[in-house]
């Protein structure tokens, strides 16, 4: 039996090893869960560029665009997919809208760690959504927003530009 200081010296080693390091920053930190459609027919397309870390995406009821330079935070969720509530049991679980819930994320925003965008909505280009919010409707372009619901919380100046 090892100790658990042994057990804890042994850990340290083996995450300190660079291959180790990579590998969990490749599919812990930086790998998107994606739940498909039934169907299969609602599509995920994330640009290049894009960075979603470990976003969740959920594509039951719609399709998800992220478009060029938007990244995200960790753990972020972008649900498609709603039940209805009025059901009861099994019916409740299983009755799942198809399509018509798309989400659509412009070039250029920032989605902050921990935060939810359910669909149907667009986030406009270069808004940020502050850590933790849930987005429940559009986002204007060069909007902050946050809190529960997301409710802008400033607008950013558009024209300028840092490079």
């Amino acid at each position: 039996m090892i100790s658990d200081d042994d057990f804890k010296d042994l850990l340290r080693r083996i995450l300190a090893d660079p291959e180790t390091e990579a590998f969990v920053r490749n599919v812990v930190l930086n790998r998107p869960l994606v739940f498909e459609s039934a169907d299969g027919a609602n599509t995920l397309d994330i640009a290049p560029n894009a960075e979603v870390n470990n976003a969740t995406f959920n594509l039951s009821s719609g399709s998800v665009r992220v478009e060029d330079w938007a990244f995200f935070g960790h753990e972020v969720k972008v649900l498609t997919g709603t039940h209805d509530a009025t059901r009861f049991n099994r019916e409740r679980q299983t009755a799942v809208p198809q399509k018509g819930r798309d989400i659509t994320i412009k070039q250029g925003a920032w989605i902050c760690s921990g935060a939810t965008i359910i669909g149907p909505c667009t986030i406009g280009e270069h808004a940020v959504v502050a850590a933790g919010s849930v987005v429940t409707r559009d986002v204007p372009a060069y909007a902050v927003v946050g809190g529960v619901p997301a409710r802008i919380i400033k607008m950013l100046d558009g024209e300028t530009r840092h490079e």
